[in-house]
């Protein structure tokens, strides 16, 4: 199943859960070109799961957090950290080195 999470005007929210409720995301995203903050309460994830992290980034969420930040026009897909697929950020494309010229 999915919902659409009610988080205002700025932010868009939407959590997925397997059949089984055993796999779970949760992506959020700030439609603005402004920084948004989040208030984690407001973004309901099961309470059985340790860390989260994001997997568009591999970036881990802090579980003592109490507030996500945002970036203009950012999106977060928050997965059970052991879920994640990417364990270290993904690379940019702007950090590959010059070596190929």
């Amino acid at each position: 199943p999915q919902h659409v999470l009610d988080l205002g005007p700025d932010l868009l929210g939407v959590t997925r859960e397997d059949t089984s409720n055993s796999l779970h995301l949760v992506a959020l995203h700030n439609v603005t070109p402004y920084a948004k903050s989040l208030p984690l309460g407001q973004v309901p994830m099961p309470p059985y799961v340790g860390a989260w992290a994001d997997a568009l980034t591999g970036e881990t969420i802090d579980p003592h957090a109490t507030e996500l930040t945002f970036e203009p026009y950012q999106s977060m897909w928050l997965v059970p950290q052991v879920d994640c697929p990417h364990p270290e950020p993904l690379p940019s494309p702007t950090d590959q080195s010059s070596d190929d010229a």
